[in-house]
């Protein structure tokens, strides 16, 4: 079972992330920041990280930099309110990257792509 780890500040956005891919077959990690993501990825084994921009505390940029650094296997896909184009500015070397307008079918559709 592959195992996801949301990072988002809205806790309305991580239940929804949440059960989405619970009832879709993945294990399911939700945390509010950097730093507790930091923690997680200590502990766990993640496959798929959904990374908000724009959190509180420790940057979604500096997040990054230690995945890729340490965690270079996780998959990660930019979850944003931020046009695409944006984020890709923003965190040019993710894998991926969703515009949280756009269908949960999509974000489901880009996880599986990486399972």
């Amino acid at each position: 079972m592959r195992t996801v780890l949301i990072v988002d500040d809205e806790a309305t956005i991580r239940r929804v992330y949440e059960e989405l891919l619970s009832n879709n077959g993945y294990r399911v990690l939700a945390v509010e920041n950097a730093s507790h993501a930091g923690q997680v990825l200590k502990q766990e084994v993640i496959d798929i990280m959904l990374l908000d921009i724009k959190m509180p505390e420790v940057s979604d940029e500096a997040l990054f930099d230690v995945v890729r650094e340490f965690h270079h296997e996780i998959r990660i896909i930019v979850a944003s309110v931020y046009p695409i184009d944006e984020q890709r500015q923003r965190l040019p070397w993710a894998d991926d990257y969703y515009d949280k307008a756009e269908s949960l079918k999509l974000l489901l559709q880009k996880i599986a792509h990486f399972s």
